[in-house]
């Protein structure tokens, strides 16, 4: 399988992702990105992802490789594609409307919470040393 993965497992978006090729047991080529370091703004990452976000999944068994960002998207595509099993049956609607309530709660609900909390231990200290050393 030609899956390889650009991520930082720190961080809730991409741990949607990992816990899916987990779920799966995918075998996944993982390239860790550190945002820190800058990594996601180099031309060779630019080119594969335009925002810069991680992570980003790059499948190279489609041709051209197909290149997915954006969690949800990569999770319902892998889910998709190698575990059909995850996703509700197309024909019933009742378990796609509890399949997408449940989704939109993660988006509305947990998600702002634990992106709080990852500035708060990860990313502010980041901020916090540029201002420090960049005084205005």
């Amino acid at each position: 399988m030609a899956l390889e993965l650009y991520t930082d497992p720190r961080l809730p978006c991409p741990q949607r992702v990992h816990l899916i090729v987990l779920e799966l047991d995918l075998d996944v080529i993982v390239h860790r990105v550190s945002l820190e370091d800058g990594e996601n703004r180099r031309n060779d990452y630019i080119q594969l992802n335009p925002f810069a976000t991680l992570p980003c999944l790059k499948d190279s068994t489609f041709s051209p490789p197909l290149v997915v960002y954006e969690s949800r998207a990569i999770a319902r595509f892998l889910a998709a594609r190698y575990g059909p099993q995850l996703l509700p049956d197309p024909g019933n609607v009742s378990a796609i409307a509890q399949f997408e309530q449940a989704a939109s709660t993660e988006v509305t609900t947990f998600d702002p919470v634990a992106n709080r909390l990852v500035f708060e231990i990860i990313f502010k200290r980041f901020v916090i040393s540029i201002a420090v050393m960049n005084p205005v």
